[in-house]
């Protein structure tokens, strides 16, 4: 396991949903992600396991992972790793900002968890939780805004098929822009997306991957995961949603909502 691999930036992935959610100018969405990036490191819930059933609890799609303190993990790694689906890497966390970013083998994962162990002596951190997922590489990638207003309220989903820590840290443009509006959608194709052509013929795409699509597709993908934000008619949940369209052992797209931080 490189260096490179392994991020140790503590409040990474929630300072940057905090940096989005001011720059957006949400305030009650700051305060929510402050409240979750709070607390005492120490035996709190990893907050990727919180995060990922809370969006279970919206009946949204999300990863499958497994949950297990660190001590009772490294009794039998195998067989905790096996209850994980085909993927393209691992993800693992144990506390904020200590986490394996793309382990390629469950040697990887033993790896990354022995290290912890090792770091840290004291007993107790054999309690602390740890999350892994076996993620599909992600093809496509979107931050959506549900505006908190009354009614038939209006969305903006910013999308890539590029690199998503790219895009999502700010060094990668999206080539999708959607905003919608009641019943109206409109469209922005841009970058190496961008033709004279009508947007719905058969041009096709190299995604992050190396998984082909059409912009028809893409959008396709886009207004169906959309549509699994809950809502009433036209009335969609308010919040900042973060989702990937990860690939398959197929070569298809599986949607995957990583973040719901939801208005209160």
């Amino acid at each position: 396991m490189s260096e490179h691999d392994k991020e140790q930036a503590a409040g990474q992935g929630i300072s940057d949903y905090i940096h989005t959610a001011k720059h957006l100018g949400y305030d009650a969405l700051v305060q929510v992600l402050e409240k979750m990036d709070a607390g005492e490191r120490l035996g709190r819930k990893n907050p990727h396991s919180v995060t990922t059933e809370h969006i279970r609890l919206l009946d949204m799609p999300t990863q499958a992972y497994i949950s297990v303190p660190v001590g009772e993990f490294l009794i039998a790694p195998d067989i905790y790793l096996s209850q994980l689906p085909d993927g393209d890497y691992y993800f693992a966390s144990i506390v904020p900002g200590t986490h394996l970013a793309h382990g390629e083998t469950l040697q990887d994962v033993i790896a990354f968890v022995q290290e912890f162990v090792s770091a840290h002596p004291d007993p107790a951190e054999l309690k602390q939780e740890l999350y892994v997922s076996h993620n599909g590489e992600p093809v496509m990638s979107a931050h959506i805004i549900v505006q908190d207003v009354p009614g038939a309220n209006a969305d903006y989903m910013e999308a890539t098929i590029g690199n998503f820590n790219a895009f999502h840290r700010g060094a990668h443009s999206p080539e999708i822009i959607v905003h919608r509006h009641i019943y109206s959608y409109k469209w922005e194709f841009r970058e190496r997306l961008e033709t004279s052509s009508d947007w719905r013929e058969g041009d096709s795409f190299i995604c992050n991957g190396g998984v082909e699509l059409t912009r028809l597709q893409m959008a396709e993908q886009l207004y169906r995961t959309l549509h699994q934000i809950p809502h009433d008619g036209n009335h969609f949940l308010p919040g900042y949603y973060e989702v990937l369209f990860e690939r398959t052992p197929e070569n298809r797209l599986r949607p995957a909502f990583i973040e719901a931080v939801v208005s209160p």
